[in-house]
C-alpha cells in the first residue's frame, strides 16, 4: 500500500485559505432591494422666514428658535401651502386655491435602495444609497406669501400661484454612512441617516390621524394664533442648516421629465418662484433626507421612512432677523414612505 506523505506546512496555507474564503462569503458587498411606496404625503408642509419676523411665531418642527432678538417666540409648528394634485385633474390649475377635503394625490414613488456593507463584519461603517423615481404629478402653491395683486381671471385679492407638473423625476442618493445601526426584529438591522437622531412624527391636536405633512394644518397668514394647532415639537429638526437645527442627512441631485409649469400672474412665478422646483431659483433635488431604513436577516429593505427638504434663503425682513450669510432660513417638506416592492 502506497502512503502519501502530507506537508504541514502546506496543509496550514490551504487552512488559511479555506477559512478567509469563508470570512468574505459572510460579508456580502452589497445588497440592493427594489422598493415602492409614496414619496410624500398629498401636501408639503413648510416654515418659512416670515413667520419669525412679520408673525412673530415659531415655525419650525423641533422648537428651533424659541426666542429672536430677545423676544419669545411661540411655537405654531410647521404650516401648509404646496399641494399635490394629478396631472390631468381639473384642480392642477393656478386659479384654484385648494382647500382640505377636496381630491388631492399622494406622489408615488419606485426605485431601488442599496446597503454597502464594505466587506466589513459591522453595521457602522455601512454606506446606503438610492435611485428613487416620483410622478407623475402637479404641485399647486403660493409663490410669494405677502404679496396680494391682481392676477389672471379679475381677483384683486388672489396670491400668486404656480402649479407645476413632472411626468417623472428621478432622484440619485450618493453612497452615505449612516449615523447608527441597531438589530431590530427582522434579524437585519435599523439604519439611520440623521446627525442628530431620526425625528419623531409630530400629529395635529385635534385630529390626531392627521400627522406632518398635515393636511389641516394652519396657513402662515394664522400667526401666533395657531399655537396649540400641533401636540408637541418633532424630537429633533428635519432641516440640514445650520439655523434651521442643523440635522444632517443625505441629499439628492434630480433629473426631471415631462416637465410644466403654469401659474396666474403671466409666467413670472413659474419663471422666478423660489419655492417652485424647475424655476431660476430652485432645482428638484434634494437638500436633506433624513432616512430610517430597516433590513432583514439577508440584508433586503423591509421598510424606508424620510423626512425631506428643500432650504432656501429668504432676504426679506429686518437684518437683525436673519441668519448670518449664507445660510437658509426657510424650508419646504415632505415626508416619503416605502417598503419592499412585491
Amino acid at each position: 500500500m502506497n502512503v502519501q506523505s502530507t506537508n504541514p506546512v502546506t496543509t496550514t496555507v490551504i487552512i488559511i485559505l479555506i477559512t478567509f474564503a469563508g470570512a468574505d462569503s459572510a460579508f456580502a458587498d452589497s445588497v440592493t432591494t427594489r422598493v415602492e411606496g409614496k414619496f410624500n404625503n398629498s401636501q408639503e408642509n413648510n416654515c418659512l422666514h416670515l413667520s419669525k419676523f412679520f408673525y412673530l411665531s415659531d415655525c419650525s418642527y423641533s422648537r428651533v428658535t424659541e426666542v429672536l432678538v430677545g423676544n419669545p417666540l411661540p411655537w405654531v409648528g410647521p404650516v401648509s401651502n404646496a399641494v399635490y394634485f394629478e396631472v390631468d385633474s381639473e384642480l392642477a390649475d393656478p386659479l384654484y386655491v385648494p382647500a382640505a377635503g377636496d381630491a388631492r394625490h399622494a406622489p408615488l414613488m419606485t426605485g431601488t435602495v442599496t446597503i454597502d456593507d464594505q466587506s466589513s463584519p459591522g453595521p457602522e461603517d455601512d454606506l446606503i444609497s438610492a435611485t428613487l423615481v416620483v410622478g407623475p404629478a402637479a404641485r399647486s402653491l403660493i409663490t410669494n406669501i405677502p404679496e396680494i395683486r391682481s392676477v389672471q381671471g379679475g381677483n384683486v385679492n388672489a396670491q400668486p400661484r404656480a402649479v407645476h407638473s413632472w411626468k417623472r423625476i428621478t432622484h440619485t442618493v450618493a453612497p452615505t454612512n449612516v449615523d447608527s445601526a441597531k438589530p431590530n426584529t427582522h434579524g437585519g438591522f435599523d439604519y439611520v441617516i440623521a446627525s442628530k437622531g431620526f425625528p419623531s412624527q409630530i400629529c395635529l391636536a385635534d385630529r390626531p390621524d392627521d400627522c406632518f405633512p398635515a393636511e389641516h394644518a394652519q396657513k402662515i397668514e394664522t400667526g401666533q394664533n395657531a399655537q396649540g394647532d400641533w401636540q408637541k415639537p418633532g424630537s429633533a429638526s428635519i432641516a440640514r442648516g445650520n439655523a434651521l437645527g442643523g440635522n444632517i442627512g443625505a441629499q439628492s441631485t434630480a433629473v426631471v421629465e415631462g416637465q410644466a409649469c403654469q401659474d396666474n400672474v403671466g409666467g413670472d412665478s413659474c419663471l422666478k418662484g423660489q419655492t417652485v422646483w424647475g424655476s431660476d431659483k430652485q432645482n428638484y433635488g434634494l437638500d436633506n433626507l433624513l432616512l430610517k431604513v430597516a433590513t432583514d436577516a439577508s440584508g433586503q429593505i423591509v421598510t424606508l421612512e424620510g423626512y425631506w427638504t428643500k432650504e432656501i434663503r429668504l432676504d426679506a425682513g429686518p437684518p437683525i432677523f436673519q441668519p448670518p450669510e449664507p445660510q437658509d432660513n426657510s424650508w419646504t417638506a415632505g415626508r416619503m414612505t416605502a417598503r419592499r416592492a412585491e
